[in-house]
This record gives structure tokens, C-alpha cells and sequence, in this order.
């Protein structure tokens, strides 16, 4: 119990609000989309992008609070992802090339 405390008080001294806020954040992220990384570095990197991602949403969700939106954003499973990479992972027909043989017939 102690020592609970202690790490509460310790945490609260370390890190200023909204970086213990961004940590909880993007604690919850993996969590909810079970994200794991290969490596400190590959997290890292994940993570600034999570964070760029979440400033973003909280940007257009607050225009859209003033009227300037007329709907809110959120964040989902690809929030760790850059705009490149989910564009060439999740967008455009990937259907199936014909072989020489169909393309005979």
C-alpha cells in the first residue's frame, strides 16, 4: 500500500499532466487494438504517431464542438499508422491477376 502511494506521488512529480494524460492514452490504444511492438525503438516510433494522431482529433473535435465540423472524429486501430502507410496497406484494388492461361480463354 505504501509503496503504491509513494509511486502515485512519485508519477505525479515526474511527468507534467499532459504527458502522464498521453502515456494513460496510449497505454489504453494498445490495450483496446492489442498492439504489441518488436522493439523500444518500434514503440516509440508508433507512439509519436498515435500522438500526432490524437492531437489531430482532439483539433477537428474541438472546430466541430464550435460548429465549424458537422461531425466528430475519433480514434480507431489505425491511429498508429502514418497516412502513407495505411495508404498503401488498406486503400486501392488488390484483385486477382489473371495468369497466362486465363488470359487465353
Amino acid at each position: 500500500m505504501i509503496k503504491r502511494f509513494v509511486s502515485s506521488v512519485w508519477q505525479r512529480r515526474t511527468c507534467s499532466s499532459s504527458s502522464c494524460s498521453l502515456d494513460k492514452e496510449w497505454e489504453s490504444f494498445k490495450a483496446k487494438y492489442n498492439k504489441v511492438y518488436g522493439s523500444s525503438a518500434e514503440e516509440s516510433y508508433r507512439k509519436s504517431i498515435f500522438v500526432a494522431t490524437l492531437e489531430k482529433v482532439n483539433a477537428h473535435n474541438r472546430e466541430a464542438d464550435n460548429g465549424v465540423h458537422a461531425h466528430r472524429v475519433g480514434i480507431n486501430h489505425f491511429a498508429d499508422l502514418t497516412q502513407e502507410e495505411f495508404e498503401a496497406n488498406y486503400l486501392g484494388f488488390r484483385g486477382r491477376t489473371k495468369s497466362p492461361n486465363e488470359e487465353k480463354s
